[in-house]
């Protein structure tokens, strides 16, 4: 089962109605104060709603609902502008529900009654806070006098958790309670189970050490100190349904410590981290979430965007934010712009760049692919050859949808991906074949910025250190050496395994030349503006046995700009 759409209408900043059409992951976007939080907020209180209605029945269940508040309070919620009205004066929710084949037969097998594969419930809330939940009357009367039945039967399949901007250790602990309430809902039922405390007991235990196992891996990525997790709570001997508020969640990460007495990012993360693993503990089937990005800090946010991919694997996941990262460049209408109290799908992402403030400096201002290099010189031998390989990758460089950009040093590497990625581009870099470059490449990696495959180091043959001077046939700059510099090149000076800018200091050096920083990167770019922008022989420039990298990058840049 999955929520196919969801309609608001009469709460709060959203007075007319707002329609939103649900994906595997779905993300909410728009600037402060527009309905972002108002409508993650309406879903919340319509699931929690048609949930509790349904779980009344459920002894274990229906005592964990009555400790929610579902925090609809109609002189709150309910839009000022309305409220003198003799009718209408109702907060109005509808869920739109899809079965699939399975559910399909269950429901007529448990309620007596044909289903198209679609259910809409429409919920109400009036200004006494009474909520009516009822089948919307398309489906039939049949179907209205069995709205609690078919309410039952919904809940019985959808698990939901709501977690709000403000996020504490009460969160967390909120979403372990739940947990181990659904998994004491599987627990086996037997004369054992009811005569023998003591089986009980270890039962209870066992789902406890289990939850606290299975979460270790996932709080390992935040935590990686982290020793052990241990779940505490006090457990009522002689009434097994029930269950202390008062569940302690404790990590060693050096020193057993409580949950409360962590910082803020760090419940935050492990809130997060726990919400990934209710695929393990049940599979959470929709999960809502306000501002993932709340209290972290950039490195924890790229560890956080692969977290919430892992939950929409199994789950469909709602979110709000103001962070680039998370929008869904790959399917545009994941995204879900909410501005005046109005949802609408994105068209595309200059919209989107739009209502997040995104403003990419200089040529990056209408781009949205990136080719990242290292130095000036680079960017101009790579603009020439990769021009001249690729007419597809010509014309997206003369429109400015795709942009060569040098970082200045690869040291920078790390900084510049953190600021492309906040911009919403996609990237591609080029790094140097040396121990500089793949020291850089590692750490962008491990921070989680960029991935692996999408760095390429460029030079010479074999596993040597190199850079990109190293593919340029040494003839095609002989004479420029020799005429603006006075360095004669001699047959062996760019032979053997050290990498270009090591070759030019030895000759320099051998000229009685001091090859300074300012001297070497002006013999570079005078090298690389030497090359036609035309080039109408490549063999004639480049070393045709070391331009296997630069095929590859061809073929990486023509993937992105599709």
């Amino acid at each position: 089962m999955k929520l196919n759409k969801f309609s608001v209408r009469n709460y709060r900043s959203i007075a007319s109605q707002s329609d939103i059409n649900l994906q595997s992951f779905n993300v909410l976007l728009g600037k402060n104060n527009e309905g972002k939080s108002n409508l993650l907020k309406a879903l919340n209180i319509a699931m929690e709603t048609l949930l509790k209605h349904g779980h009344r029945h459920n002894t274990i269940l229906s005592r964990a609902n009555s400790r929610r508040d579902l925090n609809y309070d109609w002189a709150r919620d309910f839009p000022f502008q309305y409220r003198d009205r003799k009718i209408g004066r109702e907060s109005i929710f509808t869920l739109e529900f899809g079965l699939n084949n399975e559910e399909i037969m269950e429901f007529r097998d448990e309620l007596g009654l044909q289903v198209n594969g679609i259910i809409r419930i429409r919920i109400t809330y009036d200004e006494n806070n009474k909520a009516n939940i009822e089948v919307k009357k398309q489906h039939g009367t049949q179907y209205k006098k069995k709205s609690s039945e078919i309410a039952r039967f919904i809940s019985s399949k959808i698990k939901f958790n709501y977690i709000s901007a403000i996020r504490t250790e009460n969160m967390a602990i909120n979403v372990l309670r739940n947990i181990v309430i659904q998994r004491l809902t599987q627990a086996p039922y037997n004369e054992e189970y009811e005569d023998a405390v003591k089986k009980i007991e270890e039962i209870q235990e066992k789902v406890l050490n289990d939850i606290s196992s299975q979460l270790k891996p996932s709080l390992l990525k935040f935590l990686p100190k982290l020793n052990s997790v241990n779940i505490k709570s006090e457990i009522d001997r002689y009434n097994p349904y029930y269950w202390s508020p008062d569940i302690q969640l404790m990590l060693d990460d050096g020193v057993e410590t409580n949950i409360i007495h962590k910082g803020e990012g760090i419940k935050s993360l492990v809130t997060l981290a726990i919400l990934k693993d209710l695929q393990i503990f049940n599979g959470v089937s929709i999960v809502a979430i306000e501002e993932p990005e709340s209290h972290l800090h950039s490195e924890a946010i790229h560890e956080l965007v692969e977290v919430i991919h892992e939950i929409s694997n199994s789950s469909q996941v709602i979110i709000t934010t103001h962070n680039p990262l998370f929008v869904q460049r790959n399917n545009i209408k994941c995204n879900i712009i909410v501005d005046s109290g109005k949802a609408r799908i994105a068209h595309s992402i200059e919209e989107i760049r739009a209502i997040l403030g995104v403003m990419p400096e200089d040529n990056l201002q209408n781009t949205s692919n990136v080719l990242l290099v290292e130095g000036k010189t680079d960017q101009i031998v790579l603009s020439k050859l990769l021009s001249t390989l690729s007419s597809k990758i010509r014309n997206s460089l003369n429109n400015n949808h795709f942009v060569i950009k040098y970082m200045g040093s690869a040291s920078n590497l790390c900084h510049t991906i953190g600021e492309l990625n906040q911009s919403m581009c996609k990237v591609l870099v080029v790094l140097d074949n040396d121990s500089a470059g793949h020291s850089e490449g590692r750490k962008a990696i491990e921070r989680r910025l960029i991935k692996e495959q999408c760095i390429k180091y460029i030079g010479g043959p074999g596993s040597r250190e190199a850079e990109l001077e190293d593919i340029i046939r040494p003839n095609f700059y002989k004479d420029l050496l020799l005429s603006k510099f006075y360095l004669d090149i001699e047959s062996s000076a760019f032979r053997g395994n050290k990498k270009w800018s090591e070759k030019l200091k030895s000759l320099a050096s051998s000229a009685g030349t001091d090859l300074t920083d300012s001297l070497k990167n002006e013999i570079k770019v005078a090298i690389a503006e030497s090359i036609p922008s035309n080039i109408n022989s490549i063999d004639d420039i480049f070393i045709k046995e070391r331009l296997h990298v630069v095929e590859s990058i061809v073929t990486a840049v023509e993937q992105m700009l599709e």
